[in-house]
């Protein structure tokens, strides 16, 4: 009987797995055919969109601790060539993510590891390993460096918000901790970058 009731709730777990990946697959899909019945001028949108979106990942790519660690990586790899260039399916996978890191912190909510997973539609273990070896830091790091980047950038463009507000708005909980963080990455306070910007 126990094992009768025990094969029942296995499968039942599948079914519910099974369920689970279609449901994801199938809102995969209609995104896909949602996007190909687009109007032409919808598409430009978008094209700009990604166009942005890319030169914001060069931005955070061109940060110094990430061409340090891509320059270590390259000089242990071939010390002849130390610049790294990514391919366009590259900064287009970085481009989603710089853009879903945006919309987590524009609506105010925490982002983790598992959110960008499943709004990229691949494991975790899948997008920590492609983010190590596009930016040689870990997912968690590249995170950080979108929301400083987001930051630096209100803080040169809008005198009217406070730190703390600009922290909150880059996806920070705590100011403190942004300002510790900010100053660590960048060798200057946000208010001293503020003020140098202004």
């Amino acid at each position: 009987m126990a094992s009768v009731i025990l094969a029942i709730l296995i499968a039942l777990g599948v079914w519910w797995y099974m369920n689970r990946r279609m449901k994801v697959r199938e809102e995969a899909l209609q995104a896909i055919i949602d996007n190909l019945k687009k109007k032409p001028e919808e598409t430009v949108d978008k094209n700009e969109d990604e166009t942005a979106q890319t030169q914001q990942v060069s931005e955070v790519t061109q940060t110094p601790e990430v061409q340090k660690s891509v320059a270590e990586k390259t000089e242990a790899n071939d010390k002849q060539d130390k610049r790294h260039k990514l391919s366009e399916s590259d900064n287009q996978f970085l481009a989603k993510i710089v853009g879903i890191v945006k919309d987590f912190s524009s609506n105010g909510e925490q982002i983790t590891v598992e959110d960008i997973a499943d709004k990229m539609f691949i494991t975790r273990g899948h997008l920590n390993r492609r983010i190590k070896s596009l930016s040689g830091v870990t997912t968690i790091q590249y995170v950080q460096r979108i929301r400083l980047e987001q930051a630096k950038q209100l803080l040169a463009d809008d005198s009217d918000l406070t730190i703390a507000e600009i922290a909150f708005k880059s996806g920070f909980e705590d100011p403190a901790n942004f300002s510790r963080v900010f100053k660590r990455t960048f060798n200057v306070s946000p208010s001293q970058f503020r003020s140098k910007s202004a």
